[in-house]
Parts: C-alpha cells; sequence; structure tokens
C-alpha cells in the first residue's frame, strides 16, 4: 500500500493581500473623506480667500467671508485696487456645486450682489484686442441678481438698479440671456452673443421703455453685428410724433472709436418737451465719416419743416441750418454754415477747432457768423421791423500749461443799425461766466443800457450784476410805453440749492406815461418769501411807500 500524498500549505503573505488592498482603500476613502471634510470647512474658505488677497499685493480685499466651497459662500465685501479703477461689491451670495464640474464645467445657480460700484480713479492703460475669450471649461451663471449697481467718473454718479441676467461660455463663445435692468432711462433687456476666438463675432439686441409708460411714451430698440474690432450698431427710436434712426460703426480698442455715424431724426416739436416752448417740425440729418488717417468728412442739417413764427406766437423763427464738416481731429473745420431764419434773416460763416492731438483737449476754436439783415419783429411781433447787420464771434483759447491749463471761451458781438446797437463782450473760464460788457444804444445813440457781472456754474452758483439805464425809451425797439428811463440797478445772490437774491434799485429822474417817475426799493428774496422790503416810488402826484416781509 502506498503512503498518502502531503499538499504543502499556502504561504500567510498570500492570503493576507485581499485585507491589505480593503485596508489601503478604506485608509484612502478615510484620506479623500478627511480632505473633503476640510476643504468643506468654513475656516478653509476663509483661509483660500485670505491668500488670494494676499497675493494680490493689496488689490483684492476680502471681508465677512462665510459659508462653505461646496455650496453657498457669502462675502460682506470684495474690493478689487486697480490702476484707474477701484469696483467694490457688497453683500454677495454664491450658490453652486463644485461636483458640477464633471459634466457640466462650472454653474453657479444663483449670484445675489446688493451693490456694485465701479469707480474711475485716474488714466488707465488703453485696453487691446485679446488673443482668446475661451474658457479653459464651461462656466455658467443660471440667475444673476444685483440690487444696484454705481458708476462713478469725476464727481459723475449714474445709478442702474434690479440688474438681472444668464450667462454662459464655453470654447465656442460667450452668450448673454434674459438680461434686464432699471435705468435713469427706463427698462432695459438686451440678449447677446460673441464668439471666443478672433475676430469675436458679434450679435445681439436691445430695448428700451419706460416704466408703466403708455403706447406713445419714447422708445428705443437696438441692433449689434459686426465683431470686436469692427461694431455696426443701428438703433431706432419713437417718442410720440418724433421718430429716428441710427447706424453707428465703431472700434472701440482703436483710439477713436467713432467710424462713422448716420443719424436722421424726423417730427421734433420742442413743444412736446414743454409746453411753454415753441411749435415746429423739425428733421435732423447728419452724416460724418472719420477715416483711419482721422480726417473728418460730412454733413449736419436742420430743418423746419413747419411754418416759421415769433417766438411770442408759439412759433420758432428758423427755417433750416446747414453746415459741412471737414479736417481732421487734430484741425477740425465747420465749412459753409448757413442759419435761415425766414423772414427774420439769416447768418452765415465758418468755425475751425485745433486739438493738440485725437485724445488731448482743444487748444483753440474759432467760429464767425455774419448777417446782413436781421428783422427783430419776425422774431418777437411786438418789436419794430430792424434791418440789423454785424457779426457774432465765438472762441476758445487754452492758457497756461500742463494740468495748470485752462480753456477760456469767448463771445463777442457787434450788431448796428440806424439808431441802435448792440456790443457785447463774454468769457468763461474755471467755470466762471463773466459779462465784461453789454451796451445797448437806441433812439439814434440817446438813450442806452449797460449791464456788466458774473456768475459761477459751480457750488452755489453765486452771481452779481450791475446795471445802469440812461434815457432809455422801450418805444425804440417796438409797441411799449414811450418813457425816459434812468436808473441803477444792482443784484446779487446765488441760483443753489435753491435761488436767492439781494437787489436795490435806484431811480433818477425819469418819465413815463408822460408822468414824472422817480424813487427806489431794496429787497431780499428767494423762492419761498421776500424780506427787509423797503420802496418807496413816485409817479405823478402818487406816492407809494412799502416796508416789510
Amino acid at each position: 500500500m502506498s503512503e498518502p500524498t502531503t499538499t504543502s500549505a499556502t504561504p500567510p503573505r498570500a492570503r493576507r493581500w485581499p485585507r491589505i488592498l480593503l485596508a489601503g482603500l478604506a485608509g484612502l476613502i478615510l484620506l479623500l473623506g478627511a480632505a473633503l471634510w476640510l476643504l468643506g470647512r468654513e475656516s478653509t474658505l476663509q483661509t483660500v480667500l485670505k491668500k488670494v488677497a494676499d497675493a494680490s499685493g493689496g488689490q483684492i480685499a476680502v471681508g465677512g467671508v462665510s459659508g462653505s466651497l461646496y455650496g453657498r459662500m457669502h462675502l460682506d465685501r470684495l474690493r478689487y485696487r486697480g490702476p484707474g479703477q477701484t469696483i467694490t461689491a457688497e453683500q454677495i451670495d454664491i450658490d453652486w456645486s463644485p461636483f458640477q464640474y464633471l459634466s457640466d464645467g462650472i454653474v453657479i445657480n444663483s449670484l445675489r450682489l446688493a451693490s456694485l460700484t465701479l469707480e474711475s480713479t485716474g488714466p488707465s492703460k488703453p485696453a487691446t484686442l485679446p488673443a482668446s475669450l475661451a474658457p479653459p471649461f464651461r462656466i455658467g451663471v443660471g440667475d444673476a441678481r444685483l440690487g444696484k449697481l454705481t458708476l462713478l467718473n469725476q464727481g459723475a454718479s449714474t445709478v442702474i438698479e434690479h440688474l438681472r441676467l444668464s450667462l454662459d461660455g464655453d470654447r465656442a463663445g460667450w452668450r448673454l440671456r434674459q438680461a434686464s435692468a432699471t435705468t435713469p432711462w427706463g427698462l432695459v433687456a438686451a440678449e447677446a452673443s460673441i464668439g471666443a476666438r478672433r475676430p469675436f463675432t458679434l450679435a445681439g439686441k436691445a430695448s428700451l421703455t419706460q416704466a408703466g409708460a403708455d403706447q406713445n411714451a419714447p422708445r428705443l430698440s437696438a441692433d449689434v453685428g459686426g465683431d470686436l474690432s469692427l461694431i455696426a450698431l443701428t438703433a431706432r427710436g419713437d417718442a410720440r410724433q418724433a421718430s429716428g434712426n441710427a447706424a453707428l460703426t465703431l472700434a472701440p480698442f482703436d483710439p477713436i472709436i467713432l467710424r462713422a455715424a448716420n443719424i436722421h431724426a424726423t417730427g421734433i416739436d420742442p413743444a412736446r418737451f414743454n409746453p411753454a416752448w415753441p411749435h415746429a417740425d423739425l428733421r435732423l440729418d447728419l452724416k460724418a465719416d472719420i477715416a483711419p488717417d482721422q480726417t473728418i468728412s460730412g454733413s449736419v442739417a436742420l430743418t423746419n419743416q413747419g411754418a416759421p413764427g415769433p417766438l411770442d406766437q408759439q412759433g420758432l423763427p428758423l427755417r433750416a441750418v446747414g453746415a459741412r464738416l471737414g479736417g481732421s481731429l487734430t484741425a477740425a473745420r465747420l465749412d459753409a454754415v448757413h442759419i435761415d431764419l425766414g423772414a427774420a434773416g439769416t447768418l452765415s460763416g465758418s468755425g475751425a477747432i485745433a486739438r493738440g492731438g485725437p485724445e488731448a483737449g482743444i487748444d483753440s476754436a474759432t467760429f464767425r457768423l455774419h448777417t446782413d439783415r436781421i428783422d427783430l419783429k419776425a422774431i418777437q411781433s411786438s418789436m419794430k421791423h430792424t434791418r440789423i447787420a454785424g457779426d457774432v464771434t465765438l472762441g476758445s483759447d487754452s492758457k497756461g500749461k500742463d494740468e495748470s491749463k485752462t480753456q477760456v471761451q469767448t463771445l463777442t458781438a457787434l450788431l448796428a443799425e440806424e439808431g441802435m446797437r448792440l456790443d457785447l463782450q463774454a468769457t468763461l473760464a474755471d467755470a466762471l461766466l463773466q459779462v465784461r460788457q453789454a451796451r445797448l444804444q437806441a433812439g439814434k445813440g440817446k438813450g442806452s443800457i449797460n449791464a456788466s457781472g458774473q456768475i459761477s456754474l459751480k457750488d452755489r452758483q453765486d452771481f452779481s450784476f450791475v446795471a445802469g439805464a440812461s434815457r432809455f425809451n422801450p418805444a425804440d425797439f417796438g409797441d411799449y410805453p414811450v418813457a425816459d428811463l434812468n436808473a441803477d440797478i444792482t443784484l446779487k445772490g446765488g441760483l443753489r440749492p435753491q435761488w436767492q437774491v439781494a437787489a436795490e434799485v435806484a431811480l433818477r429822474p425819469s418819465r413815463i406815461f408822460n408822468q414824472p417817475l422817480g424813487g427806489g426799493a431794496t429787497l431780499n428774496a428767494n423762492a419761498s418769501h421776500i424780506s427787509a422790503l423797503q420802496a418807496k416810488l413816485s409817479l405823478g402826484q402818487n406816492l407809494a411807500e412799502v416796508r416789510g416781509s
């Protein structure tokens, strides 16, 4: 009988590998779980954003951080200070899921901002056309809402409220959908798309309507085409009986953005803006082209398709205004200027503007108008028929150097006819308008009015004027009472926050209605009441004296 065969035992190491694998997997799971737990902590989110802020070298500041990288995040404030601009966002709430990246890329379900402020703090580097706008992966914002957007630029403020939009982008391009906002001009709605690679093809449309307005309220619609290097913008607007359309070509990355403009508007009636203004039926035609070498060509024409008439009869004494544009951006010309006032006469002239460069301010400008006949009766029917001739000159010149440079505008008018003459000289510099001389002579030079003064166009808008009349007879100008007025008048006050004036009137021996006139008055007045009134007037045998407030 043979002995039984003995089988050798399996090595212990071979039997332990499943347990080692399971233990390794368990350790990996625990490690991943710990990492996920660590990344989801609020302190981790705060640390990450602090490191981002520290790495920016002070350009980025973050405050009031709470939430988690895995879902909802909240920031009380986020501020970015860049060259020429400061961006401040407050009360930011973000709801997203990073695990959507595996299927949809980065998708923010909702984004809420209480306020966003964009402030221009100085000159910035010119923008350049990017090489690409393609994101490395799909990015989307399902529902973004902004309570208030404030745009600040050199003291001017524009506020846009209740902004809402959705945005998504991928390697093909970016798409803006269901964008809307409340602006100072009305409700805006827009949709647009832009390609992610050059030439960055554009397509979009927008509309502007007044909130709660009726069907006759002003409405504006616009379409955008072309590409990012040369944008084609067409717009159409309607406001009651008026309508207009415009076609603009823009090069946003060139030193001169505007390349071409064609604007047409009809049915413009000034009385629709203010019932006290004259009625008219105006048509505007403007065409301008700016070539790559910065030469300008074009024309402008304003035509009154209604009948011209005097101002006191709710008419507009204007038939047409026309001019040709020429020259370049550094030396522009306005040629063949012609102003047809209908029965009131005509003016003609030309002008020139010189600049230090396309983006520099105006160094000098001059406009001259000449007339051989102006009939005041066709402008104001109560006036006499006149044949006034003369010249009106508008000028602008730079005084000083560099940052201390000041622009001084001047107005000079010398108009005359037999027995009548107007001499006017005024300047505007540093927001101060000064009437250096205003002298009107009438009645073959026997009567005159002289005035001078100034008014500040900033802050309280303080003003002061003095005027004097010598043997002035209103009947020399039209259907007014015969008089011989001699007086001195002083006015001082301000226009803001509400107008107020201190006035003093002293009548020297005068006559009106064939009766002697004399006396004087002093008073203080504002928009709500009169105070410190002291007046004493005599007319013939009549005497009136008033005191009080």
